[in-house]
């Protein structure tokens, strides 16, 4: 058995075939410059042998675990309450009353 020429599946095949072969193309990303790794390894190493990076890299490390403990601390802690008030309730809000013209 033939199939048709106006068979509808066979155009949408087709079609999809032929946009595979001529669709868009990705743009090629620019290649780095000649030597871009090697420059930038050789920066990396100058860069760990500074005793002053060092030191900030380590400081900041610090001060960032630092800080997490202190709120993870302050995150469980439990919010002071008055003697006589309910965990849950809500505080009372006033609300204006409406009065007819």
């Amino acid at each position: 058995m033939n199939p048709s020429a106006d068979n509808s599946w066979e155009r949408l095949v087709s079609a999809a075939r032929r946009r595979r072969d001529t669709g868009p193309t990705a743009p090629a990303a620019e290649a780095p410059p000649p030597g871009f790794a090697a420059r930038l390894a050789a920066r990396w190493t100058e860069l760990r042998q500074n005793e002053t990076f060092r030191l900030w890299c380590r400081w900041s490390l610090i001060a960032a675990l630092a800080g997490l403990i202190i709120a993870a601390i302050v995150a469980f802690l439990p919010a002071p309450l008055p003697p006589d008030a309910h965990p849950l309730s809500v505080p009372a809000v006033e609300t204006p009353a409406l009065s007819p013209r």
